[in-house]
């Protein structure tokens, strides 16, 4: 996750870098089910330059005129990570697979400015199709292409058997009530749902945190940059992009910070949430 540069020491500072930039050795523990295509919300993505891991945190469609009228942007999604897992725009982004082969399954589009997030276009499936329509009582077919969707706005929430997942539709955004107890998708720590708000650190705030939970378990991992922040019930709240296990101010081991959905969406403007199917 993404660390505090004010708040440590060169020292410390230096083997945080380096940490950040190792690819995280807990992803051996990614479940196969996150590590595979079309692509969910919690899915388990690499940069390809920075060869960091990082989790999808909702998967966004074009709006507009031509985005519905455009075959191949109908059939586009764009998924939002963290900023800090990428290098620069035009960036490939991969799903390295259970059986340990590298898929493609999209590029950066997008970084936001100042917020740690980015946009990653992926392109839809083309198949065959005819189009028919009648003229003069005659039935006129052309050949023409589909473009079928890689990516849906199901997350990965806790399922009815201890230690498996299920699927949820995210398709509504929300904010947590004052006493709810929710959860993040992340690619390493898998699904977490022990989190209640809590203020931001006030050292954190200029680094473009703007809201956090507090655990009363375990808390994010490296690789789990980017994942969404979620009521139990699949409605989505946000982007996790920190985590105090990285802070030296060890008051804030248990707290995560996170891009409230809303922010998300402003900073993304022209997109809207996808269907889940």
């Amino acid at each position: 996750m993404k660390h505090f540069k004010i708040l440590t020491s060169a020292a410390v500072m230096g083997a945080i870098a380096l940490a950040l930039m190792a690819p995280s050795a807990a992803n051996a523990r990614t479940s196969p089910e996150r590590s595979s295509v079309p692509v969910v919300v919690g899915t388990e993505v690499w940069g390809k330059w920075s060869g960091q891991n990082c989790t999808v945190g909702v998967v966004l469609q074009k709006s507009g005129l031509w985005a519905a009228l455009s075959p191949s942007e109908r059939g586009a999604r764009y998924v939002v990570i963290a900023k800090h897992c990428v290098r620069r725009t035009t960036e490939p982004i991969e799903v390295r697979t259970a059986n340990g082969t590298d898929v493609e399954v999209g590029s950066v589009v997008a970084l936001a400015d100042p917020d740690d997030l980015a946009l990653v276009r992926i392109e839809g499936s083309p198949h065959g199709a005819r189009t028919c329509s009648a003229t003069s009582g005659h039935f006129i077919c052309m050949p023409s292409t589909v473009y079928s969707p890689q990516a849906f706005n199901r997350v990965f929430l806790p399922g009815f058997a201890p230690g498996h997942e299920t699927t949820l539709p995210m398709t509504r955004q929300g904010v947590p009530g004052p006493r709810e107890t929710f959860c993040t998708s992340g690619a390493v720590t898998r699904s977490l749902c022990e989190w209640t708000s809590t203020n931001v650190p006030p050292a954190w705030v200029q680094h473009h945190v703007y809201a956090a939970a507090r655990s009363t378990g375990a808390n994010l991992l490296k690789g789990d940059s980017g994942g969404a922040v979620v009521s139990r019930t699949g409605d989505f709240y946000g982007i996790a992009t920190d985590s105090g296990l990285y802070d030296s101010d060890h008051s804030n081991i248990d707290i995560m910070g996170y891009t409230d959905a809303a922010r998300v969406l402003s900073d993304f403007r022209g997109y809207h949430m996808a269907p889940a199917s």
